[in-house]
Order: C-alpha cells, then structure tokens, then sequence
C-alpha cells in the first residue's frame, strides 16, 4: 500500500495555504468588531447570563457575590466579564498559534500571557 503524502511531512509542518490566512483574517476581523461593540457583547452576554443564572436557580447567589465585589472593579455581571475576557483571550492565543511558525514560539507566547496574568491578578489582588 503506498504512503500518503502527509506521511512524508515533518512533524513540526505548518499548513500555510490561502485557509490559514482566510482564518487569520477572520479571527482579525473578530477582534476588532468584539472591541469596537463591546457594550453590546457585554450587553448580550449579561442577558444570557442572567437567564442561565435564572433557570438553574442562582441568580440570587451571584447578585450577592456581586455586591461584595468594588463598584471601581466592574459594573457589569461577574460571569459576563469572565466569559468576554476567556473569549477575547482565547481568540488572541488561536490567532497567535496561527501566525507563530514554531512550537517553540507558541509556547514562549504561552508562558509571556501567563506571566502577564499573574503579574496582573497579583497587582488587583493587592
């Protein structure tokens, strides 16, 4: 049976075809418009939210956690902010995994965000 020719690829081979870039591009474009209509996405978000909360009954429960929490951090729904925050994040790291030719790079990439979260989490905690 004869081999198929992604068998003779290297390991470490990057698909770098017109798919790669139309995927950039529009990850690219996700970006922008997710900043440029922020209020809406975190508009819809917090109605979501708000009625997944509903339905399963702790609604209340995050409102009084909430409150604990300084106005000067968010004015927004908690889990609202997590969830645009994982979603702008997760975008960020796809794009940079697409444009970073090596692994290597990737995980430097990796380890400089989380360095980057730390630093930030401990500066708010404080």
């Amino acid at each position: 049976m004869p081999a198929t020719p992604s068998t003779f690829l290297p390991t470490n081979h990057r698909h770098t075809g017109p798919g790669r870039w139309v995927l950039v591009g529009g990850l690219l474009a996700i970006l922008f418009l997710t900043g440029v209509y922020d209020e809406a996405t975190h508009a819809f978000l917090t109605a979501l939210w708000q009625h997944l909360l509903a339905a399963i009954g702790l609604r209340r429960y995050v409102e009084t956690m909430q409150q604990g929490v300084s106005g000067g951090i968010t004015k927004r729904l908690l889990p609202a902010v997590a969830t645009y925050a994982a979603l702008y994040l997760g975008i960020c790291l796809l794009l940079l995994r697409l444009l970073l030719p090596t692994v290597a790079q990737w995980y430097l990439a990796l380890r400089l965000y989380g360095i980057t979260l730390a630093v930030y989490m401990n500066c708010v905690k404080n």
